[in-house]
């Protein structure tokens, strides 16, 4: 079982609680244009990371926030974006 947001007694997640997690979430998105490399490295992993399904990660807060993960990694992977040497280096380079 996935573990959900804190509910308040009516059954809803608390508003301050939803706003927390939507920023995470926007930070990471905008982490994608900075113009540290590794910035938007790790950025980049941590939003298109289908694995890690545990509280906090980027599957986690989707699935809450009603968030289409896939079609989150399929614009992030077409996005024009800066190259991410990390993800670009041939593994003889690496």
């Amino acid at each position: 079982m996935i573990p959900s947001f804190n509910l308040n007694d009516a059954g809803v997640a608390d508003d301050s609680v939803v706003r927390l997690w939507r920023a995470v979430l926007l930070l990471a998105i905008s982490d994608l244009r900075s113009h540290d490399e590794a910035q938007r490295h790790h950025a980049r992993l941590w939003l298109c990371d289908s694995y890690n399904r545990n509280v906090g990660s980027a599957f986690w807060i989707c699935l809450h926030l009603g968030v289409d993960q896939d079609a989150l990694r399929r614009a992030i992977r077409q996005s024009p974006s800066r190259p991410d040497p990390y993800l670009s280096r041939s593994p003889s380079t690496a």
